[in-house]
């Protein structure tokens, strides 16, 4: 007997990569051996075509209609929210997205419920206070709440009173679910960037605490690679040339074949994330794959 497992976050492949993205694929591709189907629900910008299939994994898209503060909104993708529900025998959350809040009870969903808590809500403190409410009454609604480390838990001001309830499950990486890099795609790499930089992945954004990498390279000759893309670019390439940094290269976004390729060629992974909005840092174990120290 299988039973059918509906994802909801604010985005998703392939739409956007990073490390909340990452975990739901872990989960759908693990879980498939055990009888569980998975689904996931997601906004897009252009959805179309509507569903994709990825890894045996269907990903139903619905039209993102607004986004205020990095909450995206999709009212017209209620209808699309509650045949979704009607399918699934478990709904799985991915916490922060307070629209999914809004969505769990304009969706009427009665079935068993998940919330995987990624991280807390930090920058936007002035909505936080129209938000709250929603947000208490929403964690108190779902069945099960699950933490990716104890310290998040017990540190978290959501959380701490609600321990006894919440289950910790690390997050995971499965080695067969990424590819092998082989001699064609790391020569390549290789003469672009070199090898033994200290390297970070992610999304470049204020929460990963690049500017303080950026200034930890001053007057230093260890080179660094920093690879991905985000709203912080711009201004970290500024702050890079400011500095006078002849010792950082910045890839941009790069395909799964070239990270892997990068964490093959690389000294240690660095990820200097400081902020709370970073609860668990997906690259740190990816850099683990390949027995990478970590600098964070």
């Amino acid at each position: 007997m299988s039973v059918r497992v509906l994802h909801v976050f604010r985005t998703y492949l392939p739409d956007s990569k990073g490390g909340t993205q990452e975990v739901i694929r872990q989960i759908c591709r693990s879980t498939m051996p055990y009888g569980i189907e998975s689904r996931v629900f997601a906004p897009s910008p252009r959805p179309v075509p509507r569903v994709v299939e990825i890894e045996g994994t269907e990903v139903h898209r619905v039209h993102l209609n607004l986004e205020i503060a990095s909450c995206g909104f999709s009212f017209t993708g209620i209808p699309e929210f509650r045949r979704q529900v009607s399918w699934a025998d478990v709904v799985h959350y991915h916490y922060p997205w307070p629209f999914a809040d809004m969505l769990h009870y304009l969706g009427r969903v009665t079935k068993p419920t998940i919330l995987t808590y990624h991280s807390d809500i930090v920058r936007q403190k002035n909505l936080m206070r129209l938000y709250t409410p929603l947000m208490e009454r929403f964690l108190d609604d779902v069945d099960q709440i699950v933490c990716t480390s104890e310290n998040y838990r017990d540190s978290s001001p959501n959380l701490q009173h609600r321990a006894n309830e919440v289950a910790v499950i690390p997050i995971g990486l499965d080695p067969a679910s990424y590819p092998a890099p082989c001699a064609a795609q790391i020569n390549p790499v290789r003469e672009e960037f070199g090898e033994g930089f200290f390297l970070f992945v992610g999304m470049l954004r204020y929460y990963k605490g690049l500017h303080v990498l950026l200034d930890a390279c001053q007057g230093q000759d260890f080179p660094v690679v920093i690879a991905g893309k985000g709203p912080m670019e711009a201004e970290l390439k500024q702050q890079a040339a400011r500095l006078g940094l002849t010792n950082v290269k910045f890839a941009g976004e790069v395909p799964d074949e070239t990270k892997m390729a990068l964490l093959t060629l690389c000294r240690a992974v660095v990820f200097p994330s400081y902020e709370r909005s970073e609860a668990f840092g997906v690259t740190l174990l990816e850099g683990q794959l390949y027995g990478r120290p970590a600098i964070t």
